[in-house]
């Protein structure tokens, strides 16, 4: 097993409505489940069977504390998650498009911020412990608030992160530092673009979204999973041309801006991957050094769900630090390793999909090794019966 993946942000409760015209106040028609992008991962990972770790911000509330107690139960370590005194933890309301009926799901809405904001705006790092001195003795012992965090960071192979805590300065400032940390000691960084512009509309948010975006997946990523519709908004690159050419994404990326332009960044040891999860069920398209690969043609549905997270948890988790650690090659140079793991992570998307929230939703590898198994055993009757093979997801 790798040294725990670490997501720094984002925990909050989704609310899920089956109408587009549900009050955010309505006292029923909402179905509230426990969420956030890298919480959706960490609880993947731990449902896998697999170490995880969540450094996050909740408020001094019961829905906050519901999420760690939920977290915790689902084997994730939460002593990195911070509860802020008069705080309020947000929840965010999905609703199905207007007149889709049950189709991809909106972000419409959050519920009121107390006096002290929401608590996800507030995620404090501690400094990282210091050194022995000269002399040779001891550094002090960390305060309590930064004895987690430095506990959680130690040794971690992979940290998985969104963008949404960008917006805000605090927490912005919290994920950028983690991410130079966990580098600098020889870990990796997984960006998931995951654009809700509902969460840039708050007072503080950077003016440019974009800009901020594309400035830290270009400082912090050595792997990042982008939607076709997110490429079209932080390159430049329009969706269907950006799900058949995720070589170009790539290439866009690593320039640091729309259409290849922005400052290019330094190249660190190992080159950062992409990956492209096709709303709709489209299959997954992965670019990195070597050109590009596509496998799964996962029947997912187009919903608001947490596909991409498991995906991404499954995709990436297998491989060892950026730098090497441990020996051997690395699994995301390997063709046949990526068509695996691509394969798992769709098969497990589509298994989500069938229960509602991201988290809960998620199924134990039992579970997608038993679909992949009984695709497999479907695919094998068809080509014997001449109808066509399949792909096993």
């Amino acid at each position: 097993m790798t040294a725990p993946p670490t997501p720094p942000l984002f925990v909050l409760l989704d609310c899920f409505s089956a109408s587009p015209t549900t009050p955010f106040d309505a006292p029923s028609g909402w179905a509230v489940r426990p969420g956030g992008a890298p919480a959706n991962v960490a609880a993947a990972a731990a449902t896998l069977g697999e170490p995880a770790a969540l450094l996050a911000a909740v408020g001094d509330d019961a829905d906050g504390a519901g999420l760690s107690a939920t977290l915790a139960a689902a084997g994730v370590d939460v002593r990195g998650v911070q509860v802020v005194g008069g705080a309020t933890t947000r929840r965010v309301f999905v609703r199905p498009a207007a007149g889709v009926g049950g189709g991809e799901g909106v972000f419409a809405g959050l519920n009121p911020a107390g006096a002290g904001g929401y608590a996800d705006e507030r995620l404090v790092l501690p400094p990282a412990p210091a050194p022995p001195s000269a002399g040779g003795a001891p550094p002090p012992p960390p305060s309590a608030a930064a004895a987690p965090a430095a506990t959680v960071l130690a040794g971690v192979a992979w940290m998985a992160t969104g963008t949404l805590g960008l917006a805000a300065p605090a927490t912005g400032a919290a994920v950028r530092a983690a991410a130079a940390r966990v580098r600098a000691a020889g870990g990796r960084v997984l960006v998931d673009v995951n654009w809700r512009p509902l969460f840039w509309r708050a007072a503080g948010a950077p003016a440019d979204a974009r800009a901020t975006v594309a400035a830290f997946v270009a400082a912090a990523a050595d792997a990042v999973k982008v939607a076709a519709d997110e490429a079209e908004w932080l390159l430049g690159i329009p969706a269907a041309e950006a799900a058949a050419d995720p070589a170009r994404v790539l290439a866009a990326l690593r320039a640091g801006g729309a259409g290849g332009g922005g400052r290019r960044r330094p190249r660190p040891p190992r080159a950062p991957r992409v990956g492209d999860r096709r709303r709709g069920g489209g299959g997954v398209r992965v670019g990195g050094g070597g050109g590009r690969r596509r496998a799964g043609r996962g029947r997912v549905g187009r919903r608001h769900d947490g596909r991409g997270r498991r995906l991404c948890r499954r995709l990436f988790g297998g491989a060892p630090p950026r730098r090497g650690r441990g020996g051997g090659g690395d699994p995301l140079d390997d063709p046949a390793a990526i068509d695996a793991a691509v394969r798992f992570a769709v098969t497990a998307a589509a298994l989500v999909t069938e229960g509602v929230g991201a988290m809960a939703a998620q199924p134990g590898r039992a579970a997608v090794e038993a679909r992949m198994a009984a695709a497999a055993a479907a695919a094998a009757g068809a080509a014997a019966g001449g109808g066509g093979g399949g792909n096993g997801a």
